[in-house]
C-alpha cells in the first residue's frame, strides 16, 4: 500500500534555481495520499496502542498455554506455552496479530501526524465499538476480541479521506485501487476460521463514514459538507438501530440467511463447525 508523501518544495531565493524558462517557478507536486504539512503533529497515541496490543497478546498467549489446553501438537514447540495451535485448527497460524500491528503502525503513524491524535483516536475507538456491535449481532455462540475492527476503521477512514479530498491527489485512481486491494485482502482473510469478519466489516463501515466527517481538508467545498452531513446521518442511524437490535437480543442471522459465510467458508483443510 503506497502511502508516500509526494509533495516537493522549491527554493526560489537562489539565483537561477528551480525556475522554468519563462521565469516562473515550477508548480509544487501534489501528495499521493498524505501531505505532512497541514498538522505536523507528533505521533504518540498509535505507538502506545501498538505497545499495549503486543503486551496483551503476549500475556494472552502465556495464559492460554496451548500445549496444556490443546490435544493436538502446538507449533513451534520451542516456544513452549507461547506456541500456536496447528494449521488445521488455526489457518492463520498466529501471524494475524503481527500483520495487524504492522498495518496499524504504517497507517496510524501517518494518520496521527496528519490529523492529530484526537480525530484518529475517535475513529479508532468508535470503529472498534462498531465492529464489536456488528459482531455481537451475528456471532451468537462465541466471543472474539482484538484490534482488527479498529484497524479496519482506520483503513476505511483513509479511503473516505481520499474521496472527500479528491482534488488534491495526483494519482487518484491508483490511491483508491491500492486501498481497495488492502480492504479486499483483509476481508478475504476473514473467511478463515477464528477470524471475525463481522468485526472487520463493522469497523470498516464505521471508519469509512467517520472519515467523511473528520478528515476533510480545508479549504472546504460544498460537496464535502454534503458528504459530511450524509455520512453522519447514516452513521448515527445505523449505530442506533444496531444498538437497539442488540439490546433486544435479536439475531442478525434471522435477517440474512447467507451472512454466516462472511465469517467462515468451509474447505477440505478446515471446518467451520462451532465457529
Amino acid at each position: 500500500m503506497s502511502l508516500a508523501n509526494d509533495r516537493g518544495t522549491s527554493d526560489h531565493s537562489a539565483v537561477g534555481g528551480d525556475q522554468n524558462l519563462n521565469g516562473t517557478p515550477p508548480p509544487l507536486k501534489q501528495p499521493l495520499v498524505f501531505s505532512l504539512t497541514w498538522c505536523q503533529c507528533n505521533s504518540w497515541l498509535v505507538p502506545v496502542i501498538v505497545f499495549a496490543n503486543v503486551v496483551i497478546f503476549g500475556v494472552v498467549m502465556f495464559v492460554n498455554n496451548c500445549p496444556k489446553h490443546t490435544e493436538s501438537h502446538c507449533v513451534p514447540k520451542f516456544l513452549g506455552r507461547l506456541s500456536f495451535e496447528p494449521l488445521r485448527s488455526n489457518p492463520l497460524f498466529g501471524p494475524s496479530n503481527g500483520t495487524n500491528m504492522i498495518t496499524l503502525a504504517y497507517l496510524g503513524f501517518r494518520l496521527e501526524q496528519e490529523f492529530g491524535f484526537v480525530k484518529i483516536g475517535i475513529i479508532y475507538i468508535v470503529s472498534g465499538v462498531g465492529g464489536s456491535i456488528l459482531s455481537s449481532l451475528f456471532i451468537r455462540n462465541s466471543i472474539s476480541n482484538g484490534a482488527s475492527s479498529a484497524i479496519c476503521g482506520l483503513i476505511g477512514s483513509l479511503l473516505s479521506e481520499v474521496l472527500t479530498n479528491w482534488s488534491i491527489y495526483t494519482y487518484k485512481v491508483a490511491a483508491v485501487l491500492t486501498l481497495l486491494f488492502g480492504i479486499i485482502s483483509s476481508l478475504a482473510f476473514g473467511i478463515l476460521p477464528h477470524i471475525d469478519n463481522f468485526a472487520h466489516l463493522g469497523g470498516l463501515f464505521s471508519g469509512f463514514l467517520l472519515g467523511f466527517v473528520l478528515l476533510a481538508r480545508p479549504p472546504f467545498k460544498p460537496y464535502q459538507f454534503l458528504m459530511c452531513l450524509l455520512s453522519l446521518t447514516v452513521f448515527i442511524a445505523g449505530f442506533v438501530v444496531a444498538l437497539l437490535m442488540l439490546l433486544r437480543e435479536e439475531d442478525g442471522n434471522d435477517y440474512c440467511s447467507w451472512c454466516h459465510y462472511l465469517r467462515c467458508v468451509p474447505t477440505s483443510r478446515w471446518s467451520c463447525d462451532g465457529v
